[in-house]
């Protein structure tokens, strides 16, 4: 029979009726987070050079275009993030214990949830998207 296990998970909460600026300022927060932990994370996924300049490109749509090239841009921000988002969560599946994982992921910058998972199961990408959500 499967035992159920709590399986520590990265996220980035973010309420879509807020303004794009919070998601800009959490995600700059990520940014130098995980910049100020290199020695977990090594060789980030997208680069922080262009997940930064990714942002800047938002922010200077949220100025000056108009909305769809505003939701382009947004949309492009927030791929990249959940890019950066799935390279913690590689890091984080391969620690061996829950404080060490729940470390790591406090250290990018992510917010931290749990999920049960059954502790017999295998999960695959796709899966995982489901488990570990962007909250809009």
């Amino acid at each position: 029979m499967a035992t159920l296990k709590k399986q520590p998970k990265p996220i980035l909460s973010v309420d879509k009726a807020k303004e794009t600026n919070d998601f800009i300022l959490r995600a700059r927060n990520i940014i130098l987070c995980v910049g100020n932990n290199s020695a977990i994370f090594e060789t980030p996924i997208p680069t922080l050079t262009f997940i930064a300049n990714t942002l800047s490109e938002l922010e200077m749509a949220e100025i000056s275009s108009n909305i769809s090239v505003r939701k382009l841009k947004y949309s492009a921000a927030l791929k990249v993030i959940c890019d950066l988002r799935n390279y913690v969560k590689s890091i984080v599946d391969n620690a061996d214990d829950e404080p060490t994982k729940t470390l790591i992921i406090n250290a990018s910058g992510f917010c931290l949830t749990s999920a049960i998972i059954r502790e017999d199961e295998q999960l695959n990408t796709n899966e995982w998207e489901h488990l570990i959500t962007i909250i809009l």
